[in-house]
């Protein structure tokens, strides 16, 4: 996680009425010594159709965008979305400290969500007619060849 530091800054009067000290005036001054963001969602894979939730933990100061943006479900500024894409994408949330003034590098993390299609099944022989108590053998095509994802 980011390293938030949060200092107070007082500005007192050259002048003491009695023994109290006098402030004139007092900031607060936000120090980041890092932006940071991490995507919850290792990546994984889904089947085409599906979604993932994806969300990144990361400071509520910072400015966040996701890309590619397409395929998310809701807004890509926000820490929650839903992805759903039709083919493997990388998902890439990224946050800036948009004040002016400040020189803060962005900091990104991406999370991969490869897609999977069913294969096609198709047989050779289409006439596949047989008595009652006959015996035929089925010799499917699968394209492509079936693996553990399937």
């Amino acid at each position: 996680m980011s390293s938030v530091q949060t200092v107070v800054v007082k500005i007192y009067s050259p002048y003491v009425c009695g023994d109290d000290t006098i402030v004139l005036s007092t900031d607060t001054i936000t120090i980041f010594d890092r932006v940071f963001v991490e995507i919850d969602q290792a990546d994984t894979t889904i089947c085409v159709g599906q979604s993932v939730n994806l969300h990144v933990n990361t400071d509520t100061v910072l400015n966040l965008t996701w890309t590619p943006t397409a395929t998310l479900v809701n807004n890509p500024d926000e820490y929650d979305v839903i992805a759903s894409p039709t083919t493997t994408t990388s998902y890439v949330a990224t946050v800036t400290l948009a004040e002016e003034g400040v020189a803060c590098p962005a900091s990104s993390d991406t999370v991969k969500i490869s897609v999977l299609y069913p294969p096609d099944v198709s047989f050779a022989d289409s006439s596949l007619l047989m008595c009652l108590d006959g015996v035929y053998e089925l010799n499917p095509i699968i394209v492509p060849e079936p693996d553990a994802g399937y």
